[in-house]
C-alpha cells in the first residue's frame, strides 16, 4: 500500500505550541504525533508514504529522511503554496510521478488514531468504486462533513457542517480515503482545490461511484487545544494499549522525562505529561498538563487544563486555567 499524508497546515488554531513544530510534530506523550502515524502504518502493511508538506517542511525531512527507521520508503514533497486538500494530493502524485501507478491511501496527518487502514483498503477493492471514505458515527455533526450513503454504502450527498436538525445522516468524513487513478485524475493540475469542496461534489456530479466505510476505531484531531489535550490523555490513561508512553510512570496516567525534576511537595493530578529537562517547583499543582521540553514550573503555580511548549518559564504562584503557552 502507497499512501499520501497531508501535512500542510498552519495549525493555527493550536498556537503558539505550532509556532516552534508543524501540528504533525508535536508531541503526544513524549512522541511525535507522525512517529506514531508512521510505525501504525508500517504495522498494517503501508510502505511507501509521501509526506505533502508546506508549513516548516524542512523539520519533516530533518525527523525522517527517507523513513528508513520506520521501515518505509519515505518522500517528502513541498507544496510551491497552498494548494488544497485536493490539490496537494495532486501536486504531491504529480511530482512523485505516481498519479497512474494505481489505488493510493490518502490520509490527514492531524489525528491520534488507531484506524486499520488495511480494512479501509479492502473494503474499496470490494466495493469497486474510484474512492471510498473512512467515516464514523457521531451525535453531533455541526462541526463536521456529513458524508451520506445508502443501504449498499454508496455516498450520494456531502454536506458541509450542517445545522442542527438539517443532517443528511449521523456519519462524519474521518479524514481516510481511497483513491483510483481515474478520480485523482479529475483534480486540477494546477491551482487550488479541495477533497470535500470541490472533488467530491464533481465526481457526484458524473454518478461516479464513491462508497463510504463505517468504523468505530478511536479518532482525535489534535487541532485545538482541548482536542491535543484529549489525544494526550487517551495515551497517558492507556486508552489506547498499542500506543506507548516516553516517560517513566509515577502515578496512574502521571508521567515525566527520566530527567524531569518534580518537587515532592508538588501535586500532580493526571493527565500530565513532563517532558525531558523540565522542572516542577514546591507546592506547584499540575492538572491535566502537557509540558514539551525543558520547561520550568515555578513554586505554587497553579495549571489546569495547559499545554506548554518547549523552553516555557511559569512564575511562581502563577495561575493558568484552558491557555496553551509558548
Amino acid at each position: 500500500m502507497r499512501a499520501v499524508i497531508l501535512v500542510g497546515g498552519l495549525g493555527t488554531r493550536l498556537r503558539p505550541l505550532t509556532n516552534q513544530l508543524p501540528k504533525p510534530l508535536v508531541p503526544i506523550a513524549g512522541e511525535a504525533l507522525m512517529s506514531r502515524t508512521l510505525r501504525r502504518l508500517y504495522k498494517q502493511g503501508v510502505r511507501h508514504v509521501i509526506l505533502a508538506v508546506q508549513y516548516l517542511a524542512e523539520q519533516f525531512l530533518a525527523a525522517y529522511g527517507d523513513g528508513a527507521a520506520f521501515g518505509l520508503d519515505l518522500q517528502i514533497v513541498q507544496e510551491p503554496e497552498a494548494l488544497g486538500t485536493a490539490g496537494a494530493v495532486r501536486y504531491a502524485l504529480d511530482q512523485t510521478n505516481l498519479l497512474k501507478a494505481g489505488p493510493i491511501l490518502v490520509l490527514n496527518g492531524d489525528e491520534l488514531t488507531d484506524f486499520d487502514v488495511a480494512q479501509l483498503w479492502q473494503a474499496h477493492g470490494q466495493f469497486g468504486g474510484v474512492a471510498t471514505i473512512a467515516v464514523r458515527q457521531v451525535a453531533d455533526t455541526s462541526a463536521f462533513g456529513v458524508v451520506a450513503s445508502d443501504a449498499n454504502q454508496r455516498v450520494y450527498a456531502f454536506q458541509e457542517k450542517p445545522a442542527a436538525g438539517t443532517a443528511l445522516a449521523n456519519t462524519i468524513n474521518s479524514g481516510a480515503y481511497v483513491f483510483e487513478p481515474a478520480a485523482l485524475a479529475q483534480i486540477p493540475a494546477q491551482g487550488f482545490a479541495m477533497l470535500e469542496r470541490d472533488l467530491f461534489p464533481s465526481l457526484l456530479a458524473t454518478q461516479a461511484l464513491i462508497y463510504a466505510y463505517q468504523h468505530n476505531a478511536y479518532s482525535q484531531d489534535i487541532g485545538t487545544l482541548a482536542g491535543y489535550l484529549a489525544a494526550n490523555e487517551a495515551v497517558l490513561l492507556g486508552h489506547l494499549p498499542h500506543e506507548t508512553v516516553h516517560g517513566i510512570q509515577y502515578a496512574a496516567g502521571v508521567w515525566a522525562a527520566a530527567d524531569a525534576q518534580i518537587s515532592p511537595s508538588a501535586q500532580l493530578i493526571a493527565p500530565i505529561m513532563l517532558g525531558s529537562g523540565c522542572v516542577v517547583g514546591e507546592h506547584a499543582r499540575l492538572e491535566r498538563v502537557i509540558a514539551w521540553d525543558r520547561v520550568t514550573i515555578e513554586a505554587a503555580a497553579n495549571l489546569n487544563n495547559v499545554a506548554i511548549a518547549n523552553d516555557v518559564q511559569v512564575a511562581h504562584h502563577a495561575t493558568v486555567e484552558g491557555l496553551a503557552l509558548g
